[in-house]
């Protein structure tokens, strides 16, 4: 690339072949062109190496690594990234053509901006469209906001200042999980307002077996050590809201065992999340479709459960 680019893109991968290919043209066919995609491989043993090998792009650099983790991944992206902003996407997700574009325009017209996310819609491992978007946010988001209700959801919707991202340091290796989000709140912490939300759908985002998503025993260690963490470090805004964030918390990982078919471990999460905050649990419509498709995940047999599902998912769409 003879000029520098505008928009680093950094995608950390491991043993995601199926879908790798469709994830990096889809950063690669972007509206905005003057960019680069830094494809970091952390030892995949599948044939995600060589798929990426074959894309011919001179924007296009890859790395390979050997097996550290996905924030070790991330990091050894970002110290090679040269563009003022860098945005993610997993190696599984796929973005609209459009998705760069607009956030480059954003953070131009925004420069108290040190973050800015969009919406997302779900689809599975055959790219199908789930039905689901990420529910509505726009404008600025809080620190608080954040901690108590994760509304970006995943990396791949996210775009970031660089020199901003270097002030607040790299990402967590320690974390196994959760470690975007603990990024995302010391964005927040800077100052009132740079974290926004585009209240536009332009990433899709996959949901596939295996993901550390839907590992709730791995994603609830890990989101603990960050609540813990910051709850030591700021204490008057982090104490009064812990008890809606562990609500909301719980109540996503009953739905990751859902999705997994621990269904009793679901209902001891769906308990948890009700003990935390029994006003949020019971005001919170989620509350009772969660806690409806486990039971029906224990006592009916999968075909009638099949059709339960997909009454429950035209429901869910209506409360998104």
């Amino acid at each position: 690339m003879k000029s520098a680019p505008w928009v680093s893109v950094v995608m950390g991968v491991y043993n995601v072949a199926p879908y790798v290919e469709a994830a990096v043209h889809s950063a690669l066919q972007q509206t905005l062109q003057e960019i680069e995609v830094i494809v970091v491989d952390d030892g995949s043993t599948d044939e995600t190496t060589a798929i990426v090998g074959r894309i011919d792009d001179p924007r296009l650099r890859f790395i390979g690594r050997a097996h550290f983790g996905a924030a070790a991944t991330l990091n050894a992206g970002v110290a090679q990234a040269r563009a003022p902003f860098i945005a993610f996407l997993d190696g599984d997700d796929v973005w609209l053509p459009h998705r760069l574009a607009q956030h480059f325009e954003f953070m131009k017209a925004n420069p108290g901006a040190d973050l800015s996310f969009s919406l997302s819609r779900l689809i599975g491992e055959d790219s199908s469209d789930l039905g689901i978007t990420s529910r509505p946010a726009s404008g600025p988001v809080r620190f608080e906001d954040l901690l108590v209700d994760n509304r970006i959801g995943n990396g791949s919707a996210v775009m970031v200042r660089r020199a901003s991202l270097a002030e607040v340091g790299a990402f967590d290796e320690g974390l196994t999980g959760a470690y975007d989000l603990d990024v995302w709140l010391r964005l927040a912490l800077r100052r009132a307002d740079c974290v926004y939300c585009i209240p536009e759908v332009l990433t899709c985002y996959r949901r596939r077996p295996g993901q550390i998503t839907q590992n709730w025993r791995l994603m609830s260690d890990n989101w603990l050590k960050v609540l813990d963490r910051y709850r030591r470090q700021h204490p008057t805004r982090v104490v009064p809201l812990e008890a809606r964030a562990r609500c909301n918390l719980y109540r996503y990982l009953a739905a990751a065992a859902y999705e997994g078919g621990e269904f009793r471990a679901g209902l001891g999460l769906m308990g948890y999340s009700l003990r935390a905050d029994p006003g949020l649990f019971l005001s919170t419509p989620r509350s009772y479709l969660i806690s409806a498709g486990l039971l029906a995940g224990i006592l009916l047999p999968i075909p009638l459960r099949a059709q339960l599902e997909a009454a429950f998912l035209s429901i869910w769409r209506r409360l998104t």
